[in-house]
């Protein structure tokens, strides 16, 4: 057997490995290889058929080793790496214009409070829907790290604002200081965007599962009898305070 023989064995014998540990049914007699361009890139591709589909496996090549990952999955890293090298470069340049400006006094802090938001959002509408677990992997371990060392920060005694905002502070500590908060600021908002999604997902797949022909009606009566009666409650409150008054 030659050694592209057994590397084909091997990559077969943990591609098999790889579908099977995530559960996904495929016919290992339909094996097929090729050549692909993938993100601009020439890679090797193993594939399976599952059904009337194909299932893609890229093969990621190292010296004498190799690795697999699903082509999707691929893609979706390759995808918010992408984005994250990008919008990390027009970001760190926005923070150096910014310090290098005066902006901190009057509006321009209203657009410094918006800059992490308008990020957030962003970040969220680019990478969320084709890097959906990826891309909540990184906004927990960026959000809980940065909360875990500012809630330290504090606890110790250390004046965050009184830092960024001192005129005689060191400015290479305010670069940094202004970084990690707004860094901590842009995952926060996308974490808030996340879960906001997953909350109206799961909150539509809950009624439409839950409100049966039968069961609605009675639901959206209590429902509406309820609202009449904080309706009715707020106005009562209303009317006495505004007699009292009287």
């Amino acid at each position: 057997m030659t050694d592209s023989q057994s590397r084909d064995n091997d990559i077969l014998k943990n591609a098999c490995s790889l579908l099977e540990s995530k559960k996904i049914a495929f016919q290992k007699e339909s094996i097929v290889y090729r050549n692909e361009i993938i993100s601009r890139e020439d890679h090797r591709v193993v594939s399976f058929k599952q059904n009337d589909k194909t299932i893609d496996i890229v093969i990621i090549e190292k010296d004498d080793s190799f690795s697999l990952i699903l082509k999707d999955e691929f893609i979706k890293k390759k995808t918010l790496k992408s984005f994250l090298t990008v919008s990390t470069l027009a970001f760190i340049a926005l923070i150096v214009i910014l310090f290098m400006l005066p902006f901190f006094n009057g509006w321009p802090k209203i657009f410094l409070f918006i800059l992490p938001l308008i990020f957030g959002f962003l970040l969220y509408k680019a990478a969320y829907r084709t890097a959906k677990s990826y891309l909540k992997k990184i906004t927990d371990t960026v959000t809980f790290f940065s909360a875990a060392i500012a809630a330290a920060a504090v606890l110790c005694g250390v004046n965050l604002p009184h830092y960024l905002y001192d005129p005689n502070a060191s400015f290479p500590l305010q670069i940094i200081l202004f970084i990690f908060l707004q860094t901590f600021s842009i995952f926060a908002t996308t974490k808030c965007c996340i879960s906001w999604d997953e909350t109206i997902e799961e909150g539509r797949n809950y009624y439409q599962e839950n409100l049966s022909p039968h069961k609605a009606p009675k639901k959206i009566g209590i429902l509406k009898k309820t609202k009449s009666s904080i309706i009715g409650a707020i106005l009562f409150v209303k009317i006495t305070l505004t007699n009292k008054n009287s």
